[in-house]
C-alpha cells in the first residue's frame, strides 16, 4: 500500500487474548519467542529491533513497560520507517536503520493513557499510526 509501517495496540485487562494474539501473529514468522518483544528499551533499542524485523511484524508486549515521555514518539518512529541519524566516536555519519513493518502492541493502557502519565497530551499523528483497539470489553475479547 506504499506505507512504510503502523501498528495496532490491544487494549485491555488481564486475560483477554492480548498476549496469546501477539504469539499467534509472531508464529506466523517462525518462533514466537524471536518475533517477541518489549516496550522495555529504548528509542535506539527500539529502532535496532525494527531494522532486525524489517518486513515482518514486531510484537511489543506491556506498553507499561515503556517510558512515557517516549511513547508516542516511540509509534512515530515505527510507523515512519527509518532511525535517528547519529554520528560514529570519530565523528563520521552513521548509516541509518531503516524498515518497514507492523507492530503488534498490547497492554492495559491506551497509546495517550501512558503518554499522560509522563505529561505528554495524546497526539492525533501517534494515535493514527499506532491505532487502539480495544481488546477487553469486546465479545471475543482481543480476537
Amino acid at each position: 500500500v506504499g506505507v512504510n509501517g503502523g501498528g495496532v495496540h490491544l487494549v485491555g485487562d488481564s486475560s483477554s487474548g492480548k498476549s496469546l494474539a501477539q504469539l499467534i501473529g509472531a508464529s506466523v514468522w517462525g518462533d514466537p519467542g524471536v518475533f517477541a518483544a518489549s516496550w522495555d528499551m529504548t528509542k535506539g533499542g527500539l529502532e535496532i529491533e525494527a531494522a532486525s524485523r524489517n518486513d515482518t511484524l514486531l510484537s511489543l508486549d506491556e506498553i507499561k513497560r515503556a517510558d512515557p515521555r517516549r511513547v508516542q514518539e516511540m509509534a512515530y518512529a515505527l510507523a515512519n520507517g527509518q532511525g535517528k541519524g547519529t554520528m560514529t566516536r570519530e565523528r563520521e555519519g552513521r548509516a541509518k536503520l531503516h524498515w518497514r513493518l507492523l507492530t503488534l502492541s498490547s497492554g492495559e493502557r491506551s497509546l495517550s493513557e501512558h503518554a499522560a502519565i509522563g505529561g505528554n497530551p495524546g497526539h492525533a499523528g501517534a494515535e493514527l499510526r499506532m491505532v487502539d483497539v480495544n481488546a477487553g470489553t469486546r465479545t471475543h475479547r482481543a480476537f
